[in-house]
């Protein structure tokens, strides 16, 4: 399983952004080997890993990689969930790239007074977290 866990893992790598998921789920399709019960393994396995990464979200930890497994083995199995991440991953890239290049614009005194209003805000969200958890 280890080994074929790392061939998708490169092969999805590898593959070109906004198609990479709709073509290991089409891969799937074709070189569906082991049936029902491997399908029933990798909703369990892809249900574990988000639960992990719900749990390493709040606590330090690799919960993005978890996420990420489920993912990989969650598109296997549904093309509706191969579309989502295919175009959730041109979206978050062309985000990324819209928000790097406006702060390469910003002046020194501009990137200065963002990253003290994001300080200020995830202080106010963790007192409020912290109030409502223990008051």
């Amino acid at each position: 399983m280890s080994s074929a866990l790392r061939t998708g893992w490169q092969r999805l790598r590898d593959g070109s952004p906004g198609r990479r998921f709709q073509d290991r789920y089409r891969a799937s399709r074709r070189s569906d080997r082991r049936g029902v019960i491997g399908r029933i393994v990798r909703f369990v396995v892809a249900g574990v890993a988000v639960a992990i990464g719900l749990v390493l979200v709040f606590i330090p930890g690799p919960a993005i990689l978890f996420f990420a497994l489920a993912g990989m083995l969650l598109a296997t199995e549904s093309r509706a969930v191969a579309r989502f991440l295919d175009w959730s991953e041109v979206t978050i890239r062309r985000l990324a790239r819209d928000a790097r290049c406006t702060w390469r614009a910003w002046p020194l005194w501009a990137k200065i007074t963002a990253a003290a209003v994001a300080v200020a805000a995830a202080g106010v969200i963790a007192f409020a977290l912290y109030r409502l958890m223990f008051d």
